[in-house]
């Protein structure tokens, strides 16, 4: 039995701490299931002792306090609120949730909290304020004759007056009380209210200090008029606005727009499109980055139904604003393929490097029309402002030569003096030749004299490299640009070698002359011109 009673208890203890409340005592059955005979147990409910003062809105106590008791959680006791002559009650706070410049207007009321936090070991206290304020009236009757004026003024918390909101003037004649009506203001939301007076006896609330609820005041006035100024304070409500925000939805486009933003609801225009795409037209606005359909068209209207939307441009391809460079080969017997190029109207652009070839010709450039000559050279960076074609300009080397004897007829044994010419003629497409070589094949007739090489350019004396090996001569002209002329002058000594003494021998320089033609941007293929077959010829007859 003494153990069905220690377990009774623990279960009394529990249930107080959780302050279970019911109509009627709770009932434990001690004996089903544990041993032991059953019977009930009464279980105390947590008690709250409530004390009651009645003060003046400066804290003095007006009449004798009272008490009042509270049982269970999460319930609410309800003060009277007694009659005090000269005297009208204007409001209540809990000591400890709230002070005499902050009062809970309505019925004076303590309500315990529902987990029972507030109270320990079943116990709880509070104490309740009911306050009143000097009865300006007396609680006489309202004089029919007394007129009353407030201004009402709605206001920010700096106490500047909001915009587009007037101030508003409420005439009041023969009341007590005045209760004001707080508007709806879009875009704001109201927090408080203080009034001001020169005839009030006491601070109806300030600006660092407001009172919360609807505005309310009792009415006094001096020689029958009064004059208010109900103060009613907003603040900026931002969940109330709805915003807009532009995005221009590329890399390579350009500009700004700036944030639009109206109240939730409101119906808006759309900002004119500020974004500019090079290449691009800009069709309208889509509320996805990947959307290609217009859902607002430029300006459209628009409604504000979420805190946020982004519209992203949307652009169309126009055609009209790029240009084309297009690739000729311009022979028959070219070959190779080249990609077109495309560019913005008036913008520069790198020509592609040529990519044809032609047997036996060079590449000398391009040119717009097809029997046309050389106007852009290959990879040079021109402007283009239209479609264009260019045609690719083919020709062979101009480099030219020539070769002469001092004499027609030799004896053996006599000095023949040659003269050979070598010249870029290639003034028309301004060509420089780089690398030249000629390789000079005397014929076995002729026995060559080293020492009697010499070369002019242009007529001054200039020193060429060359090499002499046998019967051959290997000169290395290099660079040899338009209207160039070398000339080189040697001797060479007629020799028998044929049979016999009577006849005569013709005898012939000749040779090949090999370079590369280049423009300032490319090297092309190597050229080649063979001379066999050119050569002075000088007749030799035997010696007397």
């Amino acid at each position: 039995m003494e153990h069905i009673k220690n377990i009774t208890k623990k279960s009394m203890v529990m249930l107080i701490a959780l302050c279970v409340l019911l109509s009627s005592p709770l009932t434990a059955l001690a004996g089903s299931g544990i041993g032991g005979s059953g019977g009930n147990v009464q279980i105390e409910y947590t008690k709250y002792t409530i004390a009651i003062k009645y003060i003046d809105d400066e804290g003095n106590e007006l009449q004798t306090s009272q008490s009042a008791t509270l049982t269970g959680c999460g319930k609410t006791y309800t003060a009277a609120v007694p009659e005090i002559d000269k005297y009208v009650y204007v409001g209540y706070y809990i000591e400890g949730d709230g002070n005499l410049t902050n009062l809970k207007k309505g019925d004076p009321a303590v309500t315990s909290k529902a987990d029972g936090s507030d109270s320990k070991n079943g116990k709880g206290s509070y104490t309740l304020n009911v306050v009143y304020s000097v009865d300006k009236n007396d609680n006489k009757i309202p004089d029919k004759d007394e007129h009353y004026v407030i201004t009402e003024k709605f206001e920010d918390r700096d106490g500047n007056s909001l915009p587009n909101v007037a101030d508003k003037t409420v005439a009041v004649d023969g009341a007590v009380e005045y209760f004001g009506v707080v508007p709806s203001i879009p875009g704001y939301k109201y927090v408080g209210y203080y009034f001001k007076a020169d005839h009030m006896t006491h601070e109806g609330g300030s600006l660092a200090n407001l009172l919360t609820g609807d505005p309310y005041i009792l009415l006094n006035s001096i020689d029958g008029i009064g004059t208010y100024v109900n103060h009613m304070v907003f603040e900026y409500d931002d969940d109330q606005y709805g915003r807009v925000n532009y995005d221009k939805n590329a890399s390579d486009a350009t500009g700004t727009m700036e944030e639009q933003k109206d109240l939730l609801g409101n119906e808006i225009t759309l900002s004119a499109n500020q974004f500019i795409r090079p290449g691009y037209l800009f069709a309208g606005w889509s509320t996805s980055p990947s959307g290609d359909v217009v859902e607002y068209a430029d300006t459209a209207k628009f409604m504000l139904t979420q805190k946020t939307t982004t519209l992203y441009a949307v652009w169309e391809y126009d055609e009209n604003q790029w240009a084309t460079v297009s690739y000729d080969k311009n022979a028959d017997t070219a070959i190779g393929t080249m990609e077109q190029q495309k560019v913005l109207k008036n913008s520069e652009l790198t020509l592609n490097p040529n990519q044809f070839t032609r047997e036996d010709y060079l590449f000398l450039g391009w040119s717009t029309t097809p029997d046309g000559t050389v106007e852009y050279t290959n990879k040079q960076v021109i402007t283009l402002s239209n479609n264009m074609t260019l045609y690719a300009v083919w020709g062979t080397s101009e480099l030219y030569y020539s070769i002469d004897a001092d004499r027609d007829t030799a004896e053996v044994g006599d000095t023949i003096g040659y003269t050979i010419v070598f010249g870029n003629a290639d003034i028309l497409h301004s060509q420089t030749l780089y690398n030249a070589v000629a390789t000079i094949i005397l014929d076995d007739e002729i026995a060559h004299v080293n020492d009697s090489i010499k070369f002019t350019l242009n007529g001054k004396t200039v020193t060429v490299p060359y090499s002499y090996e046998g019967q051959q001569i290997t000169v290395n002209l290099g660079t040899v640009n338009p209207r160039d002329e070398y000339v080189m002058t040697f001797n060479g000594v007629a020799v028998a070698k044929g049979e016999g003494s009577e006849g005569s021998v013709h005898l012939w320089v000749s040779g090949s002359l090999t370079q590369n033609l280049k423009s300032a941007r490319s090297l092309s293929p190597e050229n080649t011109i063979d001379m066999e077959g050119t050569g002075a010829g000088v007749t030799v007859v035997p010696s007397e």
